[in-house]
C-alpha cells in the first residue's frame, strides 16, 4: 500500500529485525509529478502511475531520524530510497508514531512544496553504486563476523 503510515510502519519494523549495518531500500519515493501522489487511488486516470504519498517518508527520517544515513538512487521510474547506519533498537518513531501521522497524512505535495521536496535531495547514481560492487553491502555479503538479528517469538 503506498500510503506513509504503511511505509512508516513497515521501516520500523524492518529496522527492528535488522542489522545495524544492514541497508534498507525504499522504491517510488520520488515522484516525477503531484498527480501521483494521491493517497486516493481511485482518482488516477486509468493506467496512470501511483506513488501514493510515500515521498514524505523522505523528510519524516530527515526529521525524527537524521541518526540515518539517506541516500535517494535515481532508479526509473520514482526513485528508490536507500536508508542505512540503521539502530534496531531506536523507537524514535514508534514513540512518534501518532503525532507524526497527525502531521503528515493530510498533507499534500502542493502544500509541503514540490520545490521545497525537491531541493532535499541530490540523486544518487544507482548505476556507479552498482559499478563499484555494491560496497554499501559488502561487510554483510562478505561473510565477515556478523551476527544475525533475534527474531522474537511469535
Amino acid at each position: 500500500m503506498h500510503l506513509v503510515e504503511y511505509l512508516l510502519r513497515d521501516f520500523m519494523a524492518t529496522e527492528r529485525a535488522s542489522h545495524a549495518q544492514g541497508v534498507i531500500l525504499m522504491h517510488d519515493t520520488a515522484p516525477r509529478d503531484a498527480a501521483m501522489t494521491t493517497r486516493n487511488f481511485r482518482e488516477l486516470r486509468k493506467g496512470s502511475p501511483w506513488t501514493g504519498d510515500v515521498w514524505k517518508i523522505w523528510p519524516i527520517l530527515q526529521q525524527y531520524r537524521p541518526d540515518l544515513t539517506l541516500q535517494m538512487l535515481d532508479c526509473k521510474p520514482t526513485g528508490l530510497m536507500m536508508v542505512s547506519g540503521l539502530n534496531p533498537k531506536s523507537t524514535v518513531l514508534a514513540d512518534h508514531y501518532k503525532e507524526i501521522i497527525a502531521q503528515w497524512q493530510d498533507l499534500s505535495i502542493e502544500d509541503y512544496g514540490p520545490d521545497k521536496f525537491a531541493r532535499s535531495f541530490v540523486f544518487t547514481n544507482a548505476h556507479q553504486i552498482s559499478s563499484d560492487g555494491f560496497a554499501i553491502f559488502a561487510p554483510l555479503s562478505l561473510g565477515q563476523d556478523v551476527a544475525a538479528p533475534k527474531f522474537a517469538s511469535p
